[in-house]
């Protein structure tokens, strides 16, 4: 697999986004995020959004917060939300294994229904479940950081699984 797609000569996939299908669509990029409100890693994220090579790249957001899809949707973005609690996180609930189990199954599914080229994973959270799921997708994963992780939060956010991390 590639990380980046190669020349705009290459086959595209055309794709859905709120019910248009673009012919001019590159490969899918998913991009995942969570947090409380719009901080500084989401306007990043809709930056990246708003410059992005539409005719390389049709990207789909999958969130945690309507006011972040709400965001996405006004830049022509497609988006899902969905809660997302951290597995061996600082906050409850701490062990939901089978919650941390539905997230992995629901990358892997929008990931197939979308046609999903690339992950892009906005903070250390998402990695937690989109490692796993790219993965058995044969998808590579690119993790943005935006912030300094401790140790304990490096191995159970899975970072050190993610094969790129920029930030």
């Amino acid at each position: 697999g590639r990380f980046w797609p190669g020349p705009a000569t290459e086959p595209s996939v055309a794709v859905e986004t709120n019910g248009t299908s673009p012919a001019d669509a590159g490969e899918r990029v998913r991009l995942a995020a969570i947090g409380d409100h719009l901080d500084r890693s989401e306007r990043v994220l809709l930056d990246l959004l708003a410059t992005l090579n539409r005719k390389r790249f049709t990207p789909f957001l999958w969130c945690n917060r309507s006011s972040l899809a709400d965001a996405a949707r006004a830049l022509d973005v497609g988006s899902e939300i969905s809660e997302m609690p951290i597995l061996l996180g600082w906050d409850a609930p701490r062990f939901d294994f089978g919650a941390y189990r539905k997230l992995v199954r629901s990358g892997q599914r929008l990931i197939r229904a979308h046609r999903i080229a690339v992950v892009h994973v906005n903070s250390g959270a998402p990695n937690q479940w989109m490692v796993p799921a790219a993965r058995r997708e044969n998808v590579p994963v690119v993790a943005h950081l935006h912030a300094l992780y401790k140790f304990r939060e490096r191995c159970t956010l899975l970072l050190h699984q993610a094969p790129v991390i920029a930030g």
